[in-house]
This record gives structure tokens, sequence and C-alpha cells, in this order.
């Protein structure tokens, strides 16, 4: 038995050595991979802006205008603590903030 288990120990066991993996670059990988997607939407979203803008001639839509009215009035109605009750005047001051602003 001495034998068998002097055979076992003298036997070499090969193994493919792994290679360092460096710091950081599984995140870089993703990272990358990640800005390449967002990039090209970024790119297919800038294509759609431009046909909008050939189409409609102005940079904003009806819905995008009236949505920023919406928020701009709001946030008129917030600086006043919403005490008097003069919502029209806060839309009509703040469309004609935002057409300041796109114009």
């Amino acid at each position: 038995m001495a034998n068998a288990r002097d055979k076992s120990k003298d036997k070499v066991v090969t193994k493919k050595p792994k290679k360092p993996e460096i710091p950081g670059t599984k995140v870089k990988k993703e990272k990358a991979a990640k800005q390449k997607t967002t990039s090209s939407r970024a790119a297919a979203d800038k294509q759609r802006a431009k046909k909008r803008d050939k189409v409609t001639g102005s940079k904003t839509t009806p819905e995008e205008r009236h949505r920023m009215i919406a928020v701009a009035a709001y946030y008129r109605a917030h600086q006043r603590g919403f005490q008097c009750r003069c919502c029209e005047q806060d839309w009509f001051e703040a469309a004609a903030e935002i057409d300041g602003m796109l114009s």
C-alpha cells in the first residue's frame, strides 16, 4: 500500500492557469455596452426630433408645450402656498413665460 500512496503523490496535476482578471474590467465592459445602447437610443431620438421639426416647424409639440405650462403654473401656485385660488392667472403667466422661452 505504501507504493500506491507514493505513486499518487508523484503525479503531477497540470491545470490551465486562469488568466488574471484586471480589477474593474468587467464593470468597464458593462458600462461600454450600456453607453453603446444609450448612444444609439439618443441618435434615434435625435433623428425623430429632426423629422418632427421638419413636419411641425417647431421644436416642441403642442402636448409638450401644454405640459410645460402646467408644470410652471403648478410651481407658481406652490410658491404662493396654494392660497388665493387664482389658477387662471397662474396659467396665463406661465403660458407667457413658456412662450417667451420657446421663441
